[in-house]
């Protein structure tokens, strides 16, 4: 909210004391099991631990459907200090371009780049065909955009 310049009006929303419900759902989540889409359907799920050993030749990370702020600013603390496989063409969208100005101002953005990969432009670039892999490579996406046999805009 504040990044929006709207912190007068956010509001904690929390039951009343004492409040009673009609049903309570506890998930223990230590046992619930990484997944993982498949194609060509975001529906069409496996396990992790199914896929494990894949071979992934390009990470994509966010489209207009995701990748904001935090979720960038996660993927700038894990590649920090580290590179991306010389193997594995690596890529961020920002969601938007408030989300984009906030990493590069915080350096985030530079510590990303460094770890070897790009910025493509925001918000949609790889959903909408600018970051498709070689023939036959396993991608690696964070969006619900898993059309098979896409072309490139440039084809």
């Amino acid at each position: 909210m504040k990044a929006q310049k709207r912190g007068k009006d956010w509001v904690e929303l929390k039951p009343d004391a004492g409040a009673e419900y009609d049903e309570e759902i506890v998930i223990d989540l230590s046992k619930l099991e990484p997944l993982v889409a498949v194609p060509s359907s975001p529906d069409n799920v496996k396990r992790v631990r199914d896929v494990e050993g894949t071979p992934v030749g390009q990470v994509c990370i966010g489209s207009c459907v995701n990748s904001s702020y935090s979720d960038l600013m996660l993927a700038a603390r894990v590649l920090k200090g580290h590179k991306v496989h010389p193997d594995v063409s690596f890529s961020i969208s920002p969601g938007s371009r408030q989300a984009l100005r906030m990493i590069t101002e915080n350096g985030a953005l530079s510590d990303i780049i460094s770890a070897g990969q790009g910025c493509l432009n925001a918000p949609a670039a790889p959903a909408s065909g600018w970051a498709v892999p070689a023939t036959g490579t396993v991608s690696l996406r964070t969006f619900n955009r898993n059309f098979p046999r896409k072309k490139r805009h440039d084809q």
